[in-house]
């Protein structure tokens, strides 16, 4: 009767309605239990015959108030999101999973501060590149709380190496950060947490670099690229260890070094899929072609980093990338395109 009336449509699978409007006036009609009822058995199903489909999966469970498995797989499709450099994606996501936390209390209370901890860590560097500054710092605070009353020490080594790669790379207050990054190193060579031993001496070499303290800045990115690749499954981290490389070459005059160090970084990124480290890479690529003068090459490098960036939000990147291709522009004395683009950069800053 349905599909004789044009209201439901039959397709190879199943049954669809005809159209948006009368699948919502339906879906309002129902009563608000039963409606929490379908979204729970449309979890279940979808959960057993399309697992990786998350989203979906997630949706399902929050509509249906099935909190625990809500927060399992909205904090799966988070996870997703951020492996895939997706920005708005992975902080919407994010989002939604804190908001389960905050309101239907679906985890024993250590258990859910950790897993707001983990969130609010996963968060930081996607609020930076969302431009989110005044969040970030909101957040870096309550992480900061959290983390002292956590008994395991690995959170305020977290807490300590966030904040000073906000100190660091949104305030430039690189002495604060690297006192920040030492707390961090002490505790985790106090308890033998190599990972946040690495990402100390990272962070300190950054902040060595951006100081030009560059002998510094040298010492502490080896011991942090050693440690990195003595631990297993560390691509991300290499990632950005190999980029912090790249500069330091091209700051030492050595461009034939950096290049193929960016040509090691654009491969190890595209084997993993992660557009983020790709973008870099070809961010890279500009500037050492910048540097040879080559303006066409580097305009080609920045615009292929460009659509990158502008593909997973990377918005402050994007503007970066955008500001360098007017500069090449700049160079080749073609001034109304280098101001456009110049303008266009400076909208999103």
């Amino acid at each position: 009767m349905l599909v004789q009336r044009q209201f439901l449509q039959e397709t190879a699978e199943a049954y669809r309605f005809s159209h948006d409007k009368i699948r919502e006036s339906i879906y309002h009609q129902l009563p608000p239990d039963r409606r929490v009822a379908y979204h729970q058995a449309l979890a279940d199903v979808i959960a057993k015959r399309q697992p990786t489909a998350v989203d979906h999966i997630a949706y399902h469970y929050r509509q249906g108030k099935q909190w625990p498995k809500a927060l399992q797989f909205t904090l799966q499709a988070a996870e997703r999101a951020r492996a895939l450099s997706a920005v708005a994606a992975a902080l919407d996501d994010y989002a939604l999973a804190l908001q389960i936390l905050d309101n239907s209390a679906p985890l024993p209370p250590l258990q859910a501060d950790e897993t707001r901890a983990q969130i609010l860590i996963a968060r930081q560097k996607f609020l930076r590149m969302n431009g989110q500054i005044e969040q970030q710092q909101k957040e870096l605070a309550d992480l900061r709380q959290l983390a002292q009353r956590l008994p395991d020490p690995l959170w305020q080594a977290d807490a300590a190496l966030r904040e000073a790669d906000f100190l660091s790379e949104v305030k430039a207050e690189h002495d604060a950060a690297v006192a920040l990054a030492e707390q961090a190193l002490a505790i985790a060579q106090e308890n033998r947490l190599p990972r946040r031993e690495a990402e100390a001496w990272q962070t300190i070499s950054c902040c060595r670099y951006t100081q030009g303290r560059y002998q510094e800045n040298a010492v502490a990115l080896r011991r942090a690229v050693a440690l990195w690749e003595s631990l297993p499954h560390t691509n991300a981290e290499l990632m950005s260890a190999y980029l912090q490389l790249i500069y330091n070459e091209r700051m030492c005059g050595r461009p034939q070094e950096g290049l193929a160090l960016v040509n090691k970084l654009l491969a190890l990124a595209e084997s993993d899929g992660n557009l983020l480290g790709q973008g870099s890479a070809y961010s890279a690529r500009g500037s050492f072609y910048d540097d040879q003068g080559d303006h066409l090459a580097s305009i080609e490098a920045y615009a292929q980093a460009r659509a990158i960036f502008q593909r997973i939000g990377a918005r402050i990147n994007e503007a970066r990338a955008l500001a360098n291709i007017g500069y090449g522009y700049w160079r080749l004395h073609r001034y109304g395109e280098a101001i456009a683009l110049t303008e266009e950069s400076l909208a999103i800053f």
